[in-house]
């Protein structure tokens, strides 16, 4: 335990000493293009599959949580209710999420084939996640990760 806290610390001073001072602007600039560029490399690692890395995140999430209404899932995607709307009735149509009311709600689940989709379609996602952070060790990813989930905890 002490010797990973004194290497988290010897990376936070090796990333410090690199770095220049930052506006939030600058960081939130670098946070958007970080997200867009990872995007852009999971979609591209789906293109020669069935469905978008849009499509698969949903029904992993809905793995997740199910049953969950739309709603819950247009949270956990960071979309609009309306985008949510058209990729379920995609995912509908290709039989891999089922709908069910529940008084005014619409509670979303997977079907048997939506469950083998994502199963199927995990290597993919992990394959092309290691590959667009291939270049940072495990303590940077880890110290990432920990800067990330201290700047969403407000």
């Amino acid at each position: 335990m002490v010797k990973m806290k004194k290497k988290r610390k010897k990376i936070k001073n090796q990333l410090l000493s690199t770095m220049q001072p930052a506006t939030s602007l600058e960081i939130t600039e670098q946070l958007q293009r970080l997200a867009l560029e990872w995007n852009r490399s999971m979609e591209a690692s789906f293109a020669n599959e069935a469905m978008t890395f849009t499509q698969y995140n949903a029904l992993r999430k809905i793995k997740e949580y199910q049953p969950l209404h739309q709603q819950q899932l247009s949270d956990l995607l960071s979309v609009t209710k309306g985008n949510v709307s058209q990729l379920i009735t995609r995912l509908e149509k290709a039989d891999l999420v089922k709908t069910e009311k529940s008084g005014n709600l619409k509670l979303l689940s997977l079907t048997s084939k939506g469950e083998q989709e994502v199963s199927r379609l995990n290597e993919t996602a992990v394959d092309a996640d290691k590959h667009f952070l291939g270049h940072w060790t495990s303590e940077e990813q880890q110290v990432l990760n920990g800067l990330l989930k201290k700047a969403l905890s407000k």
